[in-house]
């Protein structure tokens, strides 16, 4: 199948996120928003970001600025709106004392105390930013479309930019260490060691070849084995730390759109029509079980422990309480 450029950002557009191009309409909002209720994820509200934090309590994040928390698995919710725009990536530091909020219209917002209150930082541009790597309390990545690549090295107050090409890469995973990846159109996979600063190609990267479809997430369960997804059940792994990329093949043949490690041996894989895919991985083989515990596209997966948390399109958010053997819909409790 041949997916043009166009076409491959509008599959992103349509099934990655859901996102609305309309959005782009809305007019700028300078200040703060703030609202409290105890109402959960409403039916026609997209969520695109999920996060367990140490405490168990859930942050959850969508369009039109909404940052959904709960403190006892769904069954009482705190809503907010920060801004009038979509924020599609919302990550914590490894302390949980920064974080950081990125989106629509290249917006940025900076938590200092753990997610109580956010302030907007400056991206310097209006580039939509689809997800947010953030390495420590100073340093984070931010990715998505025009070739953006930015990172910060002093805690937000300054975001550099750099572009490659003018590809649209959907995710970025990082280490402690600096060292990461991102993915995006025409399987490009690059990978820095220096927080961002710099990138090298280790595949794709040529928007000449239409053929190429996009990888939608990358995710390593070690320094050297990591994984990316993308269209039509197609997965690439690499075990040398991504010199070397090797293609393999889903059991159903769906986007996947977020991956999420629950240890070296266990990765889960999310996406279409509410898909989630159990790679259990180890040196002889890799077995993919398949369940649907949702019809919506999933967006984000988050896990700790044996909790497990997924959240998608109209308003859904599914969890499990034993290391996604079940699955329960939480959208419900409203």
């Amino acid at each position: 199948m041949k997916i043009s450029k166009s076409l491959a950002w509008s599959l992103a557009l349509a099934l990655v996120m859901g996102l609305m191009l309309e959005a782009c309409t809305h007019p700028p909002v300078q200040g703060l928003i703030r609202s409290q209720e105890t109402m959960g994820p409403r039916p026609w509200e997209s969520l695109f970001s999920a996060t367990i934090k140490q405490d168990g309590s859930w942050v959850i994040a969508g369009n039109r600025g909404l940052i959904l928390t709960s403190a006892d698995h769904g069954e009482t919710w705190h809503r907010r709106s920060i801004v009038d725009r979509d924020i599609y990536s919302l990550r914590f530091s490894p302390d949980e004392k920064q974080a950081w909020a990125v989106g629509e219209d290249g917006i940025i917002f900076f938590s200092g105390d753990g997610g109580n209150t956010w302030t907007r930082q400056d991206s310097k541009g209006h580039d939509r930013l689809l997800k947010v790597g953030i390495i420590d309390s100073q340093r984070a990545i931010a990715v998505g479309s025009e070739g953006s690549l930015l990172h910060t090295q002093d805690g937000g107050h300054t975001w550099v930019t750099k572009r490659f090409q003018d590809l649209t890469f959907f995710d970025v995973f990082v280490t402690s260490g600096g060292e990461g990846w991102t993915v995006g159109e025409f399987e490009t996979i690059l990978h820095t060691t220096d927080a961002g600063q710099t990138w090298q190609v280790q595949a794709g990267g040529n928007e000449k070849l239409f053929q190429l479809g996009p990888w939608f997430a990358v995710d390593f369960v070690s320094p050297q084995n990591g994984y990316v997804v993308g269209l039509n059940g197609m997965v690439d792994a690499t075990n040398d730390g991504g010199q070397k990329w090797q293609s393999t093949k889903l059991p159903v043949d769906r986007a996947m759109y977020v991956t999420a490690e629950q240890s070296p041996q266990s990765l889960w894989m999310a996406g279409a029509e509410g898909t989630f895919i159990h790679a259990k991985l180890d040196q002889q083989s890799t077995t993919w079980p398949v369940i649907n515990p949702t019809f919506n596209d999933i967006a984000d997966v988050a896990i700790r422990g044996n909790d497990e948390l997924a959240v998608g399109l109209n308003g859904t958010v599914v969890y499990s309480a034993d290391g996604g053997a079940h699955w329960q819909s939480m959208s419900q409790k409203r």
